[in-house]
Formats: C-alpha cells, structure tokens, sequence
C-alpha cells in the first residue's frame, strides 16, 4: 500500500450563534424505551461547552503559523506546537449513552470548509470530523478535545477509480476508517490511517460481504453511515429496473431500500438486512429517506426525510428490534452524534456569508 500525501487545507471557524428552531430531538443518558422517551438534562459536557468561549476560531497568526503549513511531498502537518499530534493521545470518548427525546438543542458553532459538498460524519470521541468538496476531495481534520478547534484538514489520496457523483464518505467510529461508494456504485472505496496521522488506500474486502446476497447485476448502493458504536453500518442499496427480459436499462430506477449491516468486534461485516418501516421507505429515487448517523448503543438512527425535506431521528428498543418511534429535526440535515450524545454535528449555513459548513449544536 502506498501512503497517501498530507494535504493541509485550514479551516475557518466564527462564532456563529445558528437559529435553531430545531430540534425537538436529544441525546442524553438514561435507557428509556422508545415508547417511554423523555427529556434528558444537559450532559456534563455541554454544560462545561457552554460555560466557555472554546469554539473561539483560531487566529491568522495561528493559522499562518510555519509548523502548521505541509508542502504536497511533506509529511509534517500532524505536527502540533512541535509534538507528534494523535487523536489516540487524547481521552477515549465518553461511555454510551442514548439519544432521547424532548430535548431542545441549543445554537451552535459552526466550522466552514470551503466548497463543502457533504458532510460524512464524525468519529465517537468527536475529535475527527470528514466531509468532500465539490471537486469530489475528501477531507478530514482533527482536534485534540471536544472544546479545542480543529487543526488543517488532511486529504485522503485520490482512488485509482471515480467516485460517486454526490456521494457523502463515511468515517467510522474510531476516525481511522473512510469508505466511499466509487462511480458505479457497485463497489466500495476504502481508506485507513493511524489516528490523527496521513490516509492511505485499503483493501474493501471486509465490506464486501454486506453485498453478496443482495447484488444482482446493475444493483448499486449510496449513503454508507457508520455508527457511533463501530458496530452497525447503514446504506441505501437500489435494484436495477427489470422486465421480462432481464435489466432493463431506459427504466426508471426503483426506489432505494436502507439496509444495515452489523458486525461484532473486528470481524467482516454481515450481510445487510432491510430495514421495513415505511417511515424509512424512500418514494422513488429522487425522494429517499437517506441514513446521516447513530448513535453508540445503536438504538437511534438519524436520517434526512427527502420527501419532507427534513432532518429525523428514530428509534428503537434494542439493535434488534424494529424502529418504532419518529421525531423531526429541524433545520440539521445530515445530522450525526457523538458517542455520548452530548453533540451534535450536522451540515448547517453560515447565515454571514451563506458557506456551508459543518456545525455543532449542543
């Protein structure tokens, strides 16, 4: 395998206080069942958030700052105030905790990536966030704790295949995996790294299994989700349009079905299973009900509603059982957890300058 090259892009952040007639959705601790949710009181995190400024952006002097800047054959830009800088360094992320319902996120911060297409998630410890670029780039950039600013993002070398057009990437749990769908949306893109240290290209072959039982020929996937608990793994897979013939090609594509995929420990994923609530049942191609996070116990999915062009959450008893209750999330699209559920990121708008960013509400 060959080590990709660092790529240093610096991100921008302001203080932006972000409307959010949101959310009447949470995450907090406790273990209520679906049928029995209710508010949760603040996490001891976000009130510690909430006390100081700690979202304060870095400064021109810091961001100019010569050990911070990589050259396209450098390898210097995991370098922080002249120490290596590892995500692994700092504390594990909190133990898992459950995203309820009844709680009112409070405005947040947001982070701007310059041409930022979509968002891809955010590791459990939230110390490593991934998005793409217009121009198809994925990127991802680390921070040393949740109150600290992220340092220069880092780029994932280019694949020796296209990706797909529009696709999110998805980090998983640990921030030391990307996955992407490539362009004919048959296969999967992966990339590894140590944590908070360069990507490089890696074999597929432990998600391979998730397609087998269900990859007819012309069957593609789109919106791979990792959860925060690294234990489930969501994405939408579409058949090919039939006839008696066979595949027919000039028919319109059927609708996407969202399937999860589990796995215990390090092991190869399982094959998918579809998920059946028709509260997750896309419309047609062009109005799926796309996966955007879970959490860490993996009872919560978040997933954009495109038929009402709205952010929801839903939940469950347990990882096995069905999905039995719905709530909207206002004004967070693509919306992810971390894994104490005390934030949460989403793609938001920078109201000043109309950016898209990644923003954290608390």
């Amino acid at each position: 395998m060959t080590q990709g090259m660092l790529r240093a892009r610096a991100i921008t952040g302001a203080p932006v206080v972000v409307t959010l007639a949101l959310l009447q959705t949470a995450c907090g601790s406790g273990s209520p069942a679906p049928s029995d949710l209710s508010p949760s009181d603040s996490s001891t995190l976000r009130d510690a958030l909430a006390r100081r400024d700690s979202f304060a952006p870095a400064t021109d002097a810091a961001l100019e700052d010569s050990s911070l800047e990589a050259g396209s054959n450098s390898d210097t830009g995991n370098a922080l105030d002249g120490r290596p800088f590892n995500v692994s360094d700092s504390p594990p992320p909190p133990s898992a905790t459950e995203c309820v319902a009844g709680y009112s996120w409070t405005a947040g911060h947001q982070w701007i990536a310059d041409s930022i297409a979509r968002f891809g998630g955010v590791s459990a410890n939230g110390l490593t966030l991934a998005w793409t670029l217009t121009t198809g780039d994925v990127l991802t950039a680390d921070r040393l704790s949740e109150s600290s600013d992220f340092r220069p993002s880092i780029g994932a070398p280019p694949a020796s295949v296209g990706l797909q057009t529009n696709g999110r990437v998805a980090l998983d749990s640990s921030g030391s995996l990307l996955l992407a769908i490539d362009a004919t949306g048959s296969a999967f893109v992966v990339w590894e790294r140590t944590p908070g240290l360069s990507w490089f290209l890696s074999p597929s072959s432990a998600f391979d299994q998730m397609l087998a039982p269900n990859a007819t020929p012309g069957t593609t996937v789109s919106e791979p989700v990792f959860a925060a608990s690294g234990d489930s793994f969501f994405f939408l897979l579409t058949l090919p349009a039939d006839s008696d013939a066979g595949v027919d090609a000039t028919a319109p594509a059927p609708a996407p079905t969202l399937y999860e995929s589990r796995r215990t420990g390090t092991g190869a994923w399982g094959p998918g299973v579809a998920v059946t609530n028709p509260e997750l049942t896309s419309a047609d191609a062009a109005h799926r009900r796309r996966p955007t996070g879970a959490s860490s116990d993996d009872r919560t999915l978040f997933f954009y509603d495109e038929v009402g062009n709205v952010e929801r959450t839903a939940w469950r008893s347990d990882p096995s059982s069905p999905f039995a209750h719905f709530e909207d999330v206002p004004a967070a699209p693509e919306a992810a957890p971390n894994a104490g559920c005390s934030l949460l990121y989403y793609r938001g708008t920078n109201p000043g300058s109309g950016t898209q960013g990644i923003n954290i509400a608390m």
